[in-house]
């Protein structure tokens, strides 16, 4: 569409100049709403069990896929918060809401998590990254014969918290497989060609954010909201759920929750993706992209960025 190149191209130009008063024009916003585009909220493709060929057709279509019951009886199923800080007393959890961080040892973040307000910070860790058996009891070796040659595995991650945690819309350079092991998440997902009509924050990040609360729309300040279409995940323990390179996506924690994912790098995903998100990302200064994988992959930085 003539007018979304229009806007990928506007939104380009002003992260080159750091301008931040990005927003989508009104006609395109109306030439969207001409062709059909609204606010709708659809499911997302499922399959049952880990069913590689339906995932390998996702992966290569570039398509969010939600297997359900994946992983029931892989050994990470068997994972709480508990015993995972029984097992590895030294590793550590970081505290994460926006531009907030705070690192505790993972026995101190899992007591703050009890004590703190319903919904107040979600938390990540390395835990998975730093240990070999983790990343074996969560099917690794199963997870990687599904990522196309060539790829780069960037990292694994790990998430707990508990209702009303969200984290706020984004997207990554990465493919990204979710397994749910305990609790429930509500994932929203938009397409990636839509990203300059999602009012992206202007700060020369390599992690891509947006203005946007898709839980809650904003129509009066974010009227571009009207025509954004979203797919809905109903992320479940023992799901695993495949998220696309540059598909944004925002997540709603419904209860206690524990999850890990592994992330890689795939040049065909990464093209088949978004130019624009690629130089947008190419082109990011705070910090480089390529710093910034560095110490992804060396696991020198908290788990996500600012």
């Amino acid at each position: 569409m003539l007018n979304l190149k229009r806007e990928k191209l506007r939104w380009f130009l002003h992260h080159l100049f750091r301008k931040t008063d990005f927003r989508p024009s009104k006609s395109t916003l109306k030439a969207l709403e001409e062709v059909g585009y609204k606010r709708k909220i659809r499911p997302i493709e499922t399959a049952q069990g880990f069913d590689v060929d339906k995932l390998k057709e996702c992966i290569k279509a570039h398509r969010p896929l939600l297997l359900k019951g994946a992983a029931n009886d892989w050994a990470c199923m068997r994972w709480s918060p508990e015993n995972l800080s029984q097992r590895y007393p030294d590793e550590t959890g970081v505290i994460t809401d926006g531009d907030f961080m705070d690192e505790k040892s993972f026995e101190k973040s899992l007591r703050n998590l009890k004590k703190s307000k319903i919904g107040e910070f979600s938390r990540v860790s390395h835990i998975v990254q730093n240990n070999k058996g983790l990343q074996t009891e969560m099917g690794d070796e199963k997870l990687k014969k599904v990522m196309s040659f060539p790829h780069l595995l960037t990292s694994y991650q790990f998430f707990f918290g508990q209702i009303g945690n969200t984290t706020k819309l984004h997207a990554g350079a990465t493919n990204n497989l979710q397994i749910q092991v305990e609790g429930t998440k509500i994932w929203h997902l938009i397409e990636p060609r839509l990203g300059p009509i999602l009012r992206p924050v202007i700060a020369g990040e390599p992690l891509l954010r947006s203005w946007h609360d898709t839980s809650k729309p904003d129509f009066e300040k974010y009227p571009e909201q009207k025509v954004i279409p979203i797919i809905e995940a109903s992320h479940e323990k023992g799901d695993i759920l495949f998220i696309p390179t540059f598909w944004w996506h925002q997540v709603m924690y419904q209860n206690s929750v524990i999850s890990a994912g592994v992330r890689w790098i795939s040049p065909y995903s990464i093209f088949r993706s978004s130019l624009t998100m690629l130089f947008i990302v190419l082109t990011a200064y705070n910090p480089s992209c390529f710093k910034s994988l560095y110490q992804i992959i060396k696991g020198k930085n908290a788990p996500f960025f600012k």
